[in-house]
């Protein structure tokens, strides 16, 4: 009876043991799995920045990856559990490279078949670091009549450090502002920075020396005034005035008290003199303590002149078309060069309606007895013109006794 209690206990168990490895071969199989868009962590960077060096390309790598293993151990498999690593030792030149990427899996029950791809591109460029601007964008809208003031930022430069092609790229660093944060006690905040390109998208893979920036700001009142400007001065004859431009009006931020008594404010003058092109002349103003150029205005604060040279006109004239005035009656003369050239400057629509006919070149020869001269030539003209100057301005003129003979006798006229 023992003997067969035994033999059945026996039994028994290779009955189970038959049971379990048909169950773990059965209903456990060998299984694979893909994990997609894998994090690639890059290592030895630090080796990278030691030789000025940097990745451009290639930080934000990912691979897919394929493993194996047994039905539960591939299950309970999440993504974050596999491990993929590029070593970057040893790559000293500035350009693209090919490295092999390693994928570590979290166990020995787990085996990786494949890697998808098993090489990523690189590229690396030269390491620099350079400041840029700290810029504030308040997000949201202020209530009418109100924005943020007495504005104040640390640091209002911050170093960028990263691949040259990516520092280089940032425009500024930007702070957002909540409006609903900026009270009429004053705020003091403390705000993330972000890299921002032209387009004003965040810039990658570069480095700031400060994550955060101290902003403090005040909700102050705005108010419109009159801007009172004078300009004094004037341009160069050669240029003429098409337009000027000047804000007739300021607006200006501050606490109610500080705008109450601003009815307006009075511009430092404006000097215009030696002005040779189309230009944007600052406006300067004195505010009263507590008083600030509110946004509005912050940005026109300038008068444009707009200017263009003056229309120049040739007109040539030949020597016997200037009159010789006051030559004595026993003399003849004549002009040894042979022509001249009047040139005429002055507005465009003048000039379009004036010909060589409006001017009347002369020379005065008042007092001269025979002999070789140089005189000047004037014009007169009855034209509005910024200037009229004949070239060369003087002429050489010979002046010699009249040689004309008396008719003889029986040809001159009878007495009466």
């Amino acid at each position: 009876m023992l003997r067969s209690k035994k033999v059945t206990i026996i039994l028994s168990f290779l009955i189970a043991v038959v049971v379990w490895a048909y169950v773990i071969a059965i209903e456990n199989p060998p299984a694979t799995r893909k994990f997609e868009k894998v994090p690639v962590q890059l290592l030895s960077l630090e080796l990278l920045a030691q030789s000025d060096l940097a990745i451009l390309t290639g930080m934000d790598a990912t691979v897919d990856v394929v493993v194996s293993g047994k039905r539960a151990d591939i299950a309970k498999l999440n993504q974050e559990d596999l491990i993929a690593t590029a070593n970057v030792f040893g790559l000293t030149r500035i350009g693209p490279h090919l490295v092999p990427v390693v994928v570590s899996p979290p166990s020995s029950a787990v085996s990786v078949e494949e890697i998808r791809a098993a090489n990523i591109l690189i590229e690396i460029d030269q390491l620099v670091s350079q400041h840029k601007r700290v810029n504030l964008s308040f997000t949201g809208d202020f209530e009418p009549g109100m924005e943020a003031g007495k504005i104040t930022m640390q640091p209002e430069q911050i170093e960028v450090r990263g691949a040259k092609t990516l520092v280089e790229s940032v425009l500024y660093v930007n702070v957002d502002v909540p409006v609903e944060s900026v009270t009429p006690r004053g705020s003091t905040l403390f705000l993330e920075a972000v890299a921002l390109d032209a387009n004003g998208l965040p810039v990658p893979n570069v480095r700031l020396s400060s994550g955060v920036v101290e902003v403090g700001a005040t909700l102050l009142r705005t108010k419109t005034v009159p801007l009172i400007t004078e300009l004094r001065g004037e341009i160069d004859d050669r240029f003429e005035i098409m337009s000027i431009d000047i804000p007739r009006e300021i607006t200006a931020r501050g606490n109610n008290s500080d705008l109450a008594e601003i009815e307006s404010i009075e511009a430092n003058p404006i000097d215009v003199t030696g002005i040779t092109a189309t230009t944007n002349i600052p406006i300067e103003v004195t505010l009263p303590d507590g008083v600030e150029i509110a946004n509005r205005s912050a940005g026109r604060m300038y008068v444009r002149i707009e200017i263009k040279g003056m229309t120049t006109v040739d007109f040539e004239y030949d020597s016997s078309e200037i009159l010789m005035e006051n030559l004595a009656e026993e003399y003849g003369a004549y002009i040894n060069t042979p022509s001249v050239t009047l040139q005429a400057v002055g507005r465009e629509a003048v000039l379009s309606e004036t010909t060589r006919e409006d001017f009347a070149l002369s020379v005065d020869l008042t007092d001269l007895e025979p002999g070789i001269y140089t005189v000047p030539v004037t014009a007169a003209y009855d034209k509005t013109l910024n200037s009229a100057e004949v070239i060369p301005r003087e002429v050489h003129i010979t002046i010699h006794i009249d040689q004309r003979e008396d008719p003889p006798p029986d040809e001159q006229t009878p007495e009466p």
